[in-house]
């Protein structure tokens, strides 16, 4: 069934049709009666690739996070999903697991998907690459810079450096000296900038934190 079809069997023209199924008030209400009755005889359903095609947008946005189960990624999943769904987009969610490789193949195939924009929470040491994309494709980074010429992106972060500085500064106070520090991976921003908070909290008590330090 297509909308030729469709037109034959309510005696209309496709463009009659497409009128209808974009709902166009300059329809006749008894020839909009007619071509519904066939769109519901037949559950004719429009193809959202033609429309697609027409319309140069895929109503589709791509999610790529470090780890799907990591609970706040999870939880952000859930979040995007919700807002896309009230505004009539889509989601494709991919999980990279920390690994940079899978991270490229995803934001290829996404790009082949023409998806409408990508969210990123990037492994790391595809920076370069990462600038190209954001380039010919809308892109908002998550929570993790990308280094390099000619990015053009938007960026969402949370205070990672003042948050490491702060917790650092609370043991301080309870008069700890010997903080050892737990941190993620260093090629990706949020582990360097969470390690030069903790190391300027510790500056201040005439503590060093270089590379034999123990975290």
């Amino acid at each position: 069934m297509n909308i030729k079809e469709v037109a034959r069997l309510a005696r209309v023209s496709p463009a009659t049709v497409s009128r209808v199924l974009n709902d166009n008030a300059a329809v006749d209400p008894l020839l909009r009666d007619k071509v519904l009755s066939v769109i519901e005889k037949h559950n004719y359903r429009p193809s959202r690739a033609a429309r697609n095609l027409k319309s140069g947008k895929t109503n589709t946005i791509g999610l790529v996070v470090s780890d799907l189960s990591d609970w706040y990624y999870s939880n952000l999943t859930k979040a995007v999903g919700d807002s896309l769904r009230e505004n009539n987009y889509s989601l494709f969610i991919c999980s990279t697991d920390e690994d940079p490789a899978k991270e490229r193949e995803y934001l290829d195939l996404l790009v082949d998907k023409q998806v409408d924009g990508i969210l990123l929470n990037t492994a790391g040491r595809n920076d370069a690459f990462i600038c190209e994309l954001s380039r010919r494709t809308p892109l908002v980074l998550v929570n993790r810079r990308v280094e390099g010429d000619g990015l053009l992106c938007d960026f969402i972060d949370s205070g990672n450096m003042e948050s490491a500085e702060m917790m650092a500064d609370h043991l301080i106070r309870h008069g700890h000296r010997r903080i050892g520090i737990i941190n993620g991976n260093p090629h990706v921003s949020t582990a360097r900038e969470r390690l030069r908070g903790f190391a300027a909290a510790m500056r201040r008590i005439d503590v060093t934190v270089g590379d034999d330090y123990p975290y």
